[in-house]
């Protein structure tokens, strides 16, 4: 039976009192690493004798013993007493002096260690790091390989410093920097190595005598306001993402599928943990967005499914711009794609978007009088003309209401080409000559990327479409790594 806890400069001392005669000579104390979502099975670190002194047993649990094991920023030991290849429970007394403190020495000088009474009344050893940690400088996942960049603690500079993910370790470089070490991991490794939907944390390790292996939590600090970022990644199919506490980013877009998709967990898995979507319009022309209102009976919109209407009552109403001031979005990521592949329908008083696979289908298209096509493909010179006025109109106004919003200009482009379900590389059986419409495209990017202060985005790996796409099959609807580049890009540009 337990009687007493000590706190000593190398260890603990426990007194033990043996009324039921469970010791003898051939017992011993033993400490038990608990496992963890990391280590499955508990492991043996220390065997400790006991020594018989008077009428009692006292037990030196000596921490300079310890060797070869890898710790993690939080762990606990168990103690067991081992009597004829049997751990049976250390029984407490119910006076037991314990100090309700941690030890004042550090275990290998990172530690602060303290005793404890486990729900099922055992005795056990808390060990934590506290606030000790290695500084993450930068984290960047790109489509082969994931980069982490740490800041080196001088305390540590002549111990052996790698990177850890769970419980694998790789190894650091210098960076330009001296203070700065740098490892890179393989993506599809990573992939191999782990379940789907597995959640890596992130370490820093460093090696101590008796190949102790210490495994150190990375943050960043933001300085202004000293929270903490914890730093993570996750895997799910042929995705691989950087996890973050850190406040999200309040992002709006105006394009198509191209821009949106990057957006949805069905492509980029952890996209919020990065970005807040708080507005997003769809298929749309610049020309419809800076027209005028269109009047029109909601109960004319009819034939579509209730994402479809929404779409159109977002062109017909033309509140995206308000909308965008009200919301003070941080980015604004743009695509053409509504001008490049639909143009608009011309009205008496205003323009909308001629989208064919949404408002065509309609009441209120079938009873329109004196509408007329106007697209890049048949009035080139006065549709770009029309079209250079309202983004023009457009940029000035988010220039001059929403000042601290980056604007960025995503610089999508169509594919003729897609893997089939073999990995084939088939053609896209379509008319669209989407050489021309790219072209368009260019014209589009290069007036705004001339005239105004915008950050682009351009994916420019041969990205084709996939037969197994959440929406199938389009010019615009690419292979996964498409996205995680994006998304990659997107991170580097706003933080």
């Amino acid at each position: 039976m337990l009687k007493k806890i000590e706190y000593l400069n190398d260890g603990i001392r426990l007194c033990i009192e043996d009324l039921n005669e469970k010791i003898n000579e051939a017992s011993s104390l033993v400490v038990k690493q608990r496992s963890n979502k990391h280590v499955k099975v508990s492991n043996e670190i220390l065997q400790c004798l006991i020594k018989k002194i008077d009428n009692q047993y006292i037990v030196h649990i000596n921490f300079s013993d310890l060797k070869n094991i890898t710790l993690y920023p939080i762990e606990i030991f168990d103690l067991y007493l081992a009597k004829d290849a049997e751990l049976l429970p250390l029984e407490i007394s119910r006076n037991l002096e314990m100090p309700a403190k941690y030890m004042s020495t550090k275990l290998l000088n990172i530690y602060y260690v303290k005793t404890y009474i486990t729900n099922d009344n055992r005795i056990a050893l808390y060990l934590t790091q506290d606030k000790l940690h290695f500084n993450l400088v930068k984290a960047d996942c790109f489509e082969d390989f994931v980069q982490l960049s740490i800041s080196d603690q001088k305390q540590y500079n002549q111990i052996k410093t790698e990177l850890a993910i769970n419980t694998h370790s790789y190894s650091a470089r210098s960076g330009n920097n001296n203070e700065i070490l740098c490892s890179t991991f393989n993506v599809f490794d990573l992939l191999n190595s782990y379940p789907e939907s597995t959640e890596l944390e992130l370490y820093a390790q460093i090696t101590l005598n008796k190949n102790i292996k210490v495994l150190i939590n990375l943050l960043t600090e933001n300085e202004s306001n000293h929270q903490t970022k914890h730093f993570s990644l996750l895997l799910n199919k042929n995705v691989i993402s950087i996890n973050s506490n850190e406040k999200k980013l309040k992002v709006a877009a105006f394009g198509s599928c191209v821009t949106r998709d990057n957006f949805n967990s069905k492509f980029n898995l952890n996209y919020k943990n990065h970005f807040e979507l708080i507005r997003y319009q769809n298929q749309s022309s610049i020309i419809s967005l800076m027209g005028n209102p269109i009047p029109y009976n909601r109960e004319k919109i009819d034939n579509l499914n209730q994402y479809e209407q929404n779409d159109v009552f977002d062109d017909l109403e033309k509140n995206f711009l308000n909308d965008l001031i009200n919301k003070q979005p941080e980015a604004l990521i743009l695509d053409f794609f509504g001008d490049v592949y639909f143009g608009c329908l011309k009205t008496n008083s205003s323009y909308f978007t001629n989208n064919r696979w949404k408002i065509t289908k309609t009441s209120f298209y079938r009873e329109l009088n004196e509408v007329t096509t106007f697209n890049l493909n048949t009035n080139l010179s006065e549709y770009f003309t029309l079209w250079k006025q309202s983004i023009d109109k457009f940029l000035q106004i988010i220039n001059r209401e929403i000042p601290n919003c980056k604007i960025i200009l995503h610089k999508a482009r169509f594919t003729g080409m897609y893997y089939d379900q073999e990995q084939n590389i088939k053609k896209i059986n379509s008319d669209t000559d989407i050489e021309l419409l790219n072209a368009f495209w260019d014209q589009l990017d290069e007036y705004v990327i001339s005239n105004y202060e915008v950050s682009t985005i351009n994916v420019k790996q041969n990205y084709i479409s996939i037969a197994d796409h959440a929406w199938g099959i389009f010019h615009l609807h690419f292979e996964p790594n498409y996205y995680k580049n994006f998304l990659a890009q997107l991170i580097k540009l706003t933080k």
